[in-house]
C-alpha cells in the first residue's frame, strides 16, 4: 500500500457507498420536477450525513486505521486522502446529474477544469516544492476544495432539501 492512489480509491467507495450512482437508474422513476428535486435532495442529504459520519469516524479511529495500514501514516496521507474524497463526494451528484441530463459539454468542461486545477497544484507541489506523495495528494485536495463551492451551489439549485424514505 505505498501507492498514494490506493487510499482515495478505497475511501471513495466507503464514504458514500456509491449511493449517488442510483441517480443513473432511479431518476427515470420520477415524472415531475419536484419529485426529481426531492429524490436528488434525499441523495444529497444521504451523502452529506453518511460521508460526514465516515469522516469523523476515520479521524476518531485514526489509531485503528494506522494499525491496519502500517506502511501509510495517518498524518498527512490518510487525512489528506479522506478529506479529498469527502469534498469530491459532493461533486459526484452534479456530475451524474449532468450525464443523465445529457449535458455533455458542461460535464466535459467541468472535468477539464478539475483536471487542470488538480494537475497544476500537483506539479507545483511535487516539482517546485519537492513534496513527493504529499504534494500529489495535496494537489487533489486543493482542487476538491476549490470546486466544492461550485458543486454545492449547483446542487442546491436543483434539489429540495428533504429526506424521502421511498
Amino acid at each position: 500500500l505505498k501507492d498514494p492512489d490506493i487510499v482515495p480509491g478505497l475511501f471513495s467507495i466507503i464514504i458514500t457507498l456509491n449511493f449517488e450512482r442510483s441517480i443513473f437508474r432511479l431518476i427515470y422513476d420520477y415524472k415531475n420536477k419536484n419529485d426529481i428535486k426531492s429524490f436528488l435532495g434525499t441523495i444529497t442529504l444521504w451523502v452529506f450525513i453518511f460521508s460526514t459520519f465516515i469522516l469523523i469516524s476515520c479521524i476518531f479511529f485514526q489509531n485503528l486505521i494506522s494499525s491496519l495500514f502500517k506502511s501509510i501514516s495517518f498524518y498527512p496521507y490518510f487525512l489528506i486522502s479522506i478529506l479529498t474524497v469527502y469534498f469530491n463526494a459532493f461533486g459526484n451528484i452534479p456530475r451524474i446529474y449532468l450525464q443523465v441530463q445529457q449535458k455533455s459539454k458542461h460535464f466535459v468542461i467541468l472535468g477539464l477544469i478539475q483536471f487542470l486545477i488538480t494537475n497544476f497544484f500537483i506539479i507545483i507541489f511535487v516539482v517546485a516544492f519537492e513534496m513527493k506523495a504529499t504534494g500529489y495528494l495535496l494537489g487533489g485536495l486543493i482542487s476538491s476544495l476549490l470546486l466544492f463551492p461550485y458543486f454545492i451551489v449547483y446542487t442546491l439549485k436543483r434539489i429540495i432539501i428533504k429526506f424521502n424514505f421511498k
